[in-house]
């Protein structure tokens, strides 16, 4: 085992970057501390190409093109084991992944350590095509289920400048499966999935850019932060809250509690804000849930955009979850489910939001828009796009963006 030291780290790298490759099965297995690994390209390497055991690595400007493994989707390219922390994956490439690409790996038993504060960022996944029912995320933070322990676990990952390009090996880009984690400013285009909280508590979404992929957010556990994302042209629905088991010992879901979901716009979809239930034990609803300034738009007509599963009324829901200055809009059709209240300062409203494209193609709010200066205050302190919050009478706009503000 060698190690480096804080700021005079061991570096294995190639001379000219992409210079190195690495055809056919190959492993790595770093479990000392302050090692970079730099440079080189995996080409069909298989499964765990690269096995973190210890703290503070770094692996950066790698290609792993066509790796994983060939008999199952699980199986991650690269793992972040038990204990491993505050190590750095940052501008990797991965192409066309066989199976998972990045695992950060937690324990059901604290004893057996708790990987925290682990750094994925400005990574590129791309051109991932689905090769079986389940598996190939890019992105898995923990590898536990619904109701399991693994899921309690604090591990405090950072998310975040992350791009999925036509990424569809499975419908969850990333996989939440732990605690208290951020994950922000991720770009996703033309991939046939979306960001999965499967399961844990009080993680933050925030800041994140979902264009046509299947889906933008799905919720279980509680107290988590979902802010600020923009959600455009989603192909199955938008954010979803699920209604899960309250069993002990019940596998499954977890049911979507006291959730912030707050400041999101989401577009050309009849299905921006769903309740569902997915397991047949629906003991827990989703419940104390909070849907506020939120910029909903369809994009032809829909009899709603808050829908519900088979399984419930849509009523059973509304009654215990919290809707309030959220703006709906179904162009041409101005009837539909819209949540109460629907007068006051907090009523929910329904208008043309006078969507335009700027900022480099993202869409805004136009002039004279409802949605300008009208949401509830105190929210949020920033846009999806870094800027302030408010005017100068302190309103801000409802939605992912300011208007006006630089």
């Amino acid at each position: 085992m060698i190690s480096g030291r804080d700021g005079q780290p061991i570096t294995i790298r190639a001379a000219t970057p992409g210079g190195v490759v690495f055809r056919g099965p190959s492993r790595w297995r770093i479990e000392g501390a302050h090692v970079v690994l730099a440079g080189f390209v995996f080409e069909q390497s298989g499964e765990e190409t690269i096995h973190i055991l210890g703290d503070r690595n770094r692996l950066t400007a790698l290609t792993f093109r066509e790796s994983g493994a060939d008999d199952s989707s699980f199986p991650p390219i690269v793992r972040i084991d038990h204990g491993a922390s505050y190590n750095e994956i940052d501008q990797n490439l991965f192409i066309g992944s066989k199976s998972v690409s990045i695992t950060i790996a937690v324990p059901a038993r604290a004893a057996q350590g708790v990987p925290r504060f682990n750094h994925l960022h400005h990574n590129r996944f791309q051109d991932i095509e689905r090769l079986r029912d389940n598996g190939q995320e890019p992105i898995q933070l923990g590898t536990g289920s619904g109701n399991g322990k693994s899921c309690l676990h604090e591990t405090e990952s950072l998310v975040e400048f992350n791009t999925f390009l036509r990424a569809s090996g499975d419908t969850e880009l990333v996989s939440n499966k732990s605690s208290g984690n951020i994950i922000r400013h991720n770009v996703a285009v033309d991939s046939d999935g979306g960001l999965s909280l499967r399961c844990g508590n009080e993680t933050r979404v925030e800041g994140n850019i979902l264009v046509r992929t299947r889906s933008g957010v799905g919720i279980t556990g509680d107290g988590h932060i979902v802010i600020n994302n923009l959600i455009d042209n989603p192909r199955v629905h938008g954010i979803v809250l699920v209604a899960g088991s309250k069993r002990k010992g019940k596998r499954g879901f977890d049911p979507a509690t006291n959730a912030l979901v707050a400041h999101n716009t989401i577009l050309n979809t009849g299905s921006a804000i769903r309740f569902v239930q997915y397991d047949d034990d629906g003991t827990g609803l989703p419940e104390g849930n909070q849907i506020v300034n939120n910029l909903i738009a369809a994009g032809s007509k829909s009899s709603s955009l808050v829908v519900a599963g088979k399984r419930n009324p849509l009523s059973k829901y509304l009654d215990k979850n919290g809707f309030a200055r959220n703006l709906f809009w179904w162009p041409g059709h101005e009837s539909g489910t819209v949540p109460e209240p629907r007068e006051g300062d907090k009523a929910n409203i329904v208008a043309d939001p006078r969507i335009e494209r700027r900022d480099g193609g993202l869409p805004g709010l136009g002039e004279g828009s409802p949605a300008r200066d009208v949401a509830l205050p105190g929210i949020a302190q920033r846009d999806l796009l870094g800027r302030a919050r408010g005017d100068v009478d302190g309103r801000p706009d409802i939605g992912a963006q300011e208007a006006n503000n630089p």
